[in-house]
Formats: structure tokens, sequence, C-alpha cells
């Protein structure tokens, strides 16, 4: 079992209906009271009182403080699983700034209030997009969860509701066992087809009783049972066993299959048609520009950036067959231009994931869309994969971004070196520190405290957001495992941000230990859940610490994590509760230390055999000319 096992689900009990409904619109319930909250936190606390002694200050967990509840777990609860004890719990945190937007962009496309489709993922195939491994650049979002296709005593409201989330065809499984199908070993799954259209070629996802995804995998046949091969099937109303139909599927073995699971189609590429996309004239008068070798400043600025995108894969494409004149020059001005608008553009897209309430993360890079129907076709074939993401609005006059920073600030605060342009049309990937600068030093010393984590984020993010995901495949237990890895990395090499202040005293900035009022009471926050447990709060950066604390009341106490794991045993603790919402119970807090000492001990032993290998030993080579025999 690995360390992070419980941040595998986003919610318990993902199959009950209710849980379904009110998933994408319980952050909008909760916005006014979290509101009203978050500024409850700026003004103060009901802060647990502890003395300064040996260098430690202890909170007394009989003085919990109220989280914000825009930020505290007891908004969702700490999650329940069925693992045993010991190990870690999450504490769900309502999203704020540009998670809150994404939130209600996601609500309004499961409304119908805006229009979504589907497209083409760069150069990844539908069928690859069926089989997708981590960090694919086919997901899912909250709308497409899979959802129980009927009621008994609402079936056609059911099946509407089924529908409106766009699942087009529901197949229940019967029975699975191996055989050939056309000379090829595969699988053949009998059971009855309750809702829409399957036809061969078509990719379904194969969930279990209570809807938690189990495969993903392409129809290779279809028939009636014994009968003829067919190439669709469809649901007849009042058909009885006139609905019993049997799959062929390839690479699925048959134990993957119990009876009762459910199979759905998800409706997908419903964007081909997109207005906006470069249509066919339109490229041929790109290729003309491109050929006549005219990209000045006023050509190109005339361009948007899905055309500067196109021209740029195209002179690439070009160069690989047949060499271009000049082409590294050429190259750079279509670069060069496109950081230019990515830079100055007034509106962009972004897509974030909503397990972490950060950025979403396709092999590291960050997907930014020029137009929102770009987005809108993305996510449509995205929530194939069941990924819960939604679509920030970003405005350059309006950042939703803490502290009100541009985009491309948040990217570097967060870790991200890299962004997509336009994924599922023509994609560029750029660096992003070529649309703007870094920050430099003049700028972090501005900051209320000189302290940023960017590398722990970004490692963070890659963790949970690849734990939370409710798809199986060939690697995800590695490929989860290596990002535990990374992100333990990252968090030894951490300084964390605690809020403290001393009574009667006005504490700001950063504090250490020994600057602490020595006969003073130090007040600590804690954040309390639904269970009545409660977390010391920890934050990676000044810009999510005063998502929840002010500055001007609270100061910050630098820690490590080590340190921080020995502060009271009593209670647990949370990393960035707004944002990532990374919580340790007081068990995850026992077995990450252990972690952090097998690693040690690894580590240390590695150093041994190392300096074992550097000593030189003088050879044994036997008696020399002049020795006695």
């Amino acid at each position: 079992m690995g360390l992070f096992d419980h941040f595998r689900k986003k919610k318990s009990g993902r199959a009950e209906e209710a849980a379904q409904e009110q998933d994408l619109t319980e952050q909008k319930e909760s916005q006014e009271a979290g509101a009203k909250a978050a500024a409850d936190a700026k003004t103060g606390a009901q802060a647990s009182s502890a003395a300064s002694d040996a260098g430690t200050a202890e909170p007394e967990a009989s003085a919990p403080k109220e989280a914000p509840e825009s930020s505290k777990p007891e908004e969702n609860a700490v999650k329940e699983s069925s693992e045993p004890a010991g190990e870690h719990a999450e504490a769900e945190a309502e999203p704020e700034g540009p998670a809150e937007q994404a939130a209600e962009d996601a609500a309004a496309a499961e409304a119908g209030e805006a229009d979504t489709g589907a497209a083409k993922s760069g150069d990844k195939s539908e069928e690859q997009a069926a089989q997708a491994g981590p960090d694919s650049a086919v997901d899912g979002t909250n709308e497409a969860k899979a959802q129980e296709p009927e009621s008994k005593s609402n079936p056609g409201a059911a099946r509407q509701k089924t529908q409106r989330l766009g699942v087009t065809a529901i197949f229940k499984v019967d029975t699975a066992f191996a055989m050939d199908h056309d000379g090829t070993p595969a699988t053949l799954v009998s059971g009855f087809l309750e809702m829409g259209t399957i036809s061969v070629g078509d990719s379904l996802v194969l969930t279990d009783a209570n809807n938690g995804v189990r495969a993903t995998f392409p129809v290779s046949g279809l028939e009636r049972l014994g009968r003829d091969p067919l190439p669709k099937i469809t649901f007849e109303e009042g058909g009885a066993n006139q609905n019993a139909y049997a799959i062929y599927v390839n690479n699925t073995p048959p134990e993957t299959f119990h009876q009762g699971d459910k199979c759905y189609r998800i409706e997908q590429n419903r964007g081909r048609n997109n207005p906006d996309r470069v249509s066919e004239q339109r490229a041929a008068q790109l290729a003309g520009i491109l050929k006549a070798g005219i990209l000045n400043e006023s050509t190109l600025g005339k361009l948007s950036i899905q055309e500067l995108c196109f021209m740029i894969r195209m002179i690439r494409q070009i160069h690989e067959q047949n060499e271009v004149n000049d082409f590294e020059n050429k190259e750079s001005a279509l670069e060069k231009e496109l950081c230019r608008k990515m830079n100055e553009a007034d509106e962009l897209f972004i897509m974030m994931d909503r397990t972490t309430n950060m950025p979403f993360l396709d092999q590291g890079a960050v997907d930014i869309y020029s137009k929102e129907s770009f987005a809108r076709d993305a996510m449509d074939f995205y929530r194939r994969q069941f990924r819960q993401l939604a679509i920030l609005r970003y405005e350059k006059k309006a950042s939703p971004f803490p502290d009100k920073m541009s985009l491309y600030r948040y990217l570097y605060y967060t870790g991200v070196n890299l962004v997509t342009v336009d994924n599922g049309q023509f994609k560029v990937t750029l660096d992003r520190d070529e649309i703007e600068k870094d920050p430099g030093l003049n700028e972090l010393n501005r900051l209320p405290f000189k302290v940023t984590n960017p590398a722990l984020r970004f490692a963070l993010n890659s963790l949970l957001s690849e734990a939370r995901w409710p798809v199986k495949y060939a690697q995800h237990e590695q490929n989860v495992k290596l990002r535990e890895v990374r992100m333990l990395d990252q968090l030894d090499k951490a300084i964390l941000l605690l809020p403290v202040r001393a009574e009667g005293h006005r504490l700001s900035g950063l504090v250490t230990y020994r600057s602490l009022p020595h006969n003073a009471k130090i007040q600590i926050p804690h954040i309390t859940d639904k269970k009545q447990q409660h977390f010391l709060p920890f934050f990676t950066d000044p810009f999510e610490f005063q998502r929840v604390y002010s500055t001007k009341e609270w100061a910050a106490l630098p820690c490590d994590i080590k340190h921080a794991l020995m502060m009271d045993p009593r209670i647990g603790l949370i990393i960035n509760p707004v944002a990532e919402n990374f919580v340790l119970t007081v068990d995850g807090k026992k077995a990450l230390i252990t972690a952090f000492a097998q690693r040690e001990k690894q580590l240390r032993a590695e150093e041994e055999k190392e300096k074992k290998t550097d000593v030189e030993t003088k050879p044994d080579i036997g008696p020399g000319p002049g020795d006695a025999g």
C-alpha cells in the first residue's frame, strides 16, 4: 500500500445519485458562507494558547480556531476510507480565487449554459485516449462521472439526466470469458444494452457497482449472442431480451468484468465544426505567407494566436521533410510573436484540476487556450477519462489569482515551467519564462514573507492529481509511487509557514522561536473538521497564507516538515487548505515520520556503499622478484 492511498478518491459514496447531483452545485452554495467566513479569518481567530517553552510553541487542542468556511475541512469532511487507520485522510477545501471561478464554469457547463464540444487532442488518437496512461492529454471532467443509469421509480428522468452528463449508451455486464475473435485472443462480454447506441470502435468506460472506474477500452466487435456480427447495437424500448448482446474487447482480461458492472459510452467529437478552428481556406493563405517568407512584425502582428501556432507547426513539419532556408530565424520570429500575444492577451482560458484546485498538468505542462470554444472542445474530449476539470477564464485586467498576480507569475509560484497553447488544435508548447520573465530579487523582496516553494507545489499537484484520478491502468501504481518519491524529496527540502501571534504584542513578517515574546501567550490557529479533528495549518508561500490569514494580524513562523510533524502529536496538519489541501491526520503524521526515517536510512546506506567503493586498496600481485620463495 502506498503512503498516499487515501488520496485516490475525492469523495466517498461516488455512486450515490444525490452526491452526484450535489457535486457541482455544493461549491456555489458555499460561496456566500465562504466569503463571509474568509473575512472572519482575516479579523481574528479563536486561537489556542501555548507557552514558548524550550524553543517550541505547542498549541492546546482544547481551544481550536475555527477555519473559514471556504478553507476548513468541515465543508466536506475528512474523507472516509475503507483502508486501515494510520495513513492519510483528506479534508476537502472549497476553492477560492481561481478554482472558484473554474468551478462556476463547470457548473455552467453542467447546466447546459456553456457550449461544450470535443477535440482531437493534438497528436493523440481516440484509441490512445481510451487507454490513456498518466498525464494524458485526454481526461474527463466532473460532468462525466459515471451515473446510475436509471431509477426504478423514474427511469425516464434518470436517463435524461445521464444523457445531459454526456453518457450516450449504457451496457450492463452479465458474464465475461476469453475466446478468439477473428483469429485474435479477446474477451467476450455478454450483457444487456440499457440505453443508446454502441458501435464497433467506440471507447467505453467500465465502472464497478460503486461507480469506481475500473478500465477504459475500445469495442472490437458486436453481435447478438451466437449470431452474425453487427456494426452497431441500439437499445429498443420494451425490447427485453432483444437488448441482450455480446461485446468483444481486446487487451482487457475477463476477470476485469464482474456481473452488474456498467460500461458507459460518453459523447465525444462534437467540436469538429468549431468555427474558431483554422479552416482549410485560411490554412492555405497562411501557407502562402510562410512560403513567401514574409515574417515581419507587420505581417505576424495581424495573425491570431491559433494562426501563429499553425504556422509554427507547419514550418517545423516542412523542415523535417525538406530543410527550410533560415529555419531557426523564421521559427524564432514566429515563437517570439506568439509569446508576445500570449503575454498581452486580454483574455485566456486555463484548464484547472478540481481535485487539487490547481492548474491541470498534462505531461508537466499546463493547457492555456486562446478561445473559450477550444477549451470547451478539449473539456469534452478530456472527460472520457474521468478527470474532474473546470475552465478558468483569465482576464488580464481582473486577475483571479492570489494578490491579483498575472497568469505567468502564478504559474511561476506553483512551479509550472511549460505551457501548451491550444491543446487539441494546432498546439505549441512554450517555456513559461519565454512569455514572461521570472520575478527578480526586487519583487521577491517585496513579499511579506520571503518564502516560496514552487518545486514542492508542482510535486504536490502532480502527485495528488494522479492519486485522486479514479482510473486504473497498468502503470498507475508505479506512477503514483514515482510522484510520491519526488514529492517527499521536495517536502524534505521545503520551508513551511505556520501562522502565529502573541497576546498583547504585535508581530509581523517572519519570526523565529527566539524572537517570540518570552512571557506572552503564543496563539497558533487550528482548522477543525466535522469529526472535530484538529489540524495545524501550514502554507508554502505568502499568497496561500493570505488567502486564509491576514498578514497584518498574523506573523509567520518558518519551519521544515520534520519540525512540523513533531508539533503537538495530538492533532494533524494541513498544507495549503484552500488549494492543494494536503492533509495528514495524526496517524498520517506517524506514517510520514516513518517514511522519512526509512529514506534517511536508505540514503546513509547508499553513502556508505559509495565510500567503500571509493577506498583504494592495494592489489595483491604476489611475491616480487627479490622475495624469498
